[in-house]
């Protein structure tokens, strides 16, 4: 497993101050990095950092139609894999439209009554 270009960075200035090196360049293969160390100023210290949040997840419309909400479709809402998000109404038959991902609501993107479209996000989920 490759490092990441932080770890590479760090253990570039580990080893440019314990050296006494004063200029670090790192060529990565997909980042560049130029550092200039002065004499006598301290070392920072480590930090850690946080990994990413997971990512959003849409909820999409799978078909065209017009989407009602259910009743409790709202920011904030745990959701459970496969729970009604709404319903779609397209040629006069109503089909639900079911959470495809476990997590919270982060936003609601359809209003109801309103048309969609084919793969329109209708609410974002935080898994």
């Amino acid at each position: 497993m490759a490092d990441s270009p932080m770890d590479v960075i760090r253990h570039a200035l580990r080893s440019a101050r314990k050296e006494g090196f004063a200029l670090v360049e790192v060529d990565g293969e997909d980042f560049q990095f130029r550092g200039e160390l002065f004499p006598g100023v301290a070392a920072a210290p480590e930090v850690e950092i946080a990994p990413p949040p997971p990512e959003r997840v849409a909820v999409k419309s799978p078909a065209v139609g017009y989407f009602r909400p259910a009743a409790d479709l709202a920011e904030g809402k745990t959701l459970a894999k496969g729970d009604v998000v709404g319903s779609l109404t397209a040629l006069g038959i109503s089909n639900d439209v079911v959470a495809t991902v476990a997590g919270t609501i982060v936003e609601v993107r359809a209003e109801g009554e309103l048309p969609v479209e084919f793969a329109q996000v209708l609410a974002w989920v935080q898994p």
